[in-house]
């Protein structure tokens, strides 16, 4: 088991919430959602953004693993190079790894990530947020509403993550890119 599932586990039930109160708040069926608490993968990002909302918690959350450092004042999240700790996270079947860029996200509207894509292309992804995509390191192509579109080293982009999209990597080094995801709630 993951962090992640296992912090899933643990707000799930501090919150006194059954895996069937928790399945009628995300969509997800009750033995899909106890099969992500006892995995040695952690999920999709969308399908976290979904757990994260139904548990009313940001997403950032379900990455912590200890107490915040640095954290002097509430306005700031500052994560320094020597005291970073990878929070990386392998969602294996949809062909990614993601990093969350911040300790936490409470009430803030967005959430930045570090996302690797390997060779192939990802499961389609559909939320409801916006994001942008900045390309670390490319080639990667980015599909989007039936479209696939070139990107490359430097290249960005912003939009409405509810449509449909998935990468595809074609090279056999990992694409790397940086991730800021907008969500209309808060917490």
């Amino acid at each position: 088991m993951t962090e992640i599932n296992s912090k899933i586990k643990e707000i799930r039930k501090k919150k006194g919430l059954s895996l069937q109160n928790l399945s009628e708040r995300c969509g997800y069926s009750k033995g899909y959602l106890s099969k992500i608490e006892r995995s040695k993968d952690a999920p999709r990002i969308a399908v976290l953004q979904a757990i994260s909302n139904a548990l009313e918690v940001p997403i950032t959350e379900l990455f912590k693993s200890g107490p915040k450092k640095n954290q002097t004042n509430k306005n700031l999240d500052l994560i320094r190079k020597q005291d970073w700790t990878k929070h990386e996270v392998l969602s294996s079947l949809s062909g990614y790894y993601y990093e969350p860029l911040v300790n936490d996200s409470t009430n803030k509207f967005m959430t930045p990530f570090f996302l690797r894509i390997r060779k192939g292309q990802t499961t389609v992804f559909s939320h409801d947020s916006e994001e942008f995509i900045f390309v670390l390191k490319g080639p990667v192509e980015f599909n989007y509403e039936g479209k696939t579109y070139q990107m490359e080293t430097g290249d960005s982009c912003y939009f409405d993550s509810r449509l449909n999209h998935s990468f595809t990597n074609n090279m056999d080094k990992e694409a790397e890119l940086l991730f800021i995801k907008y969500d209309y709630r808060r917490f």
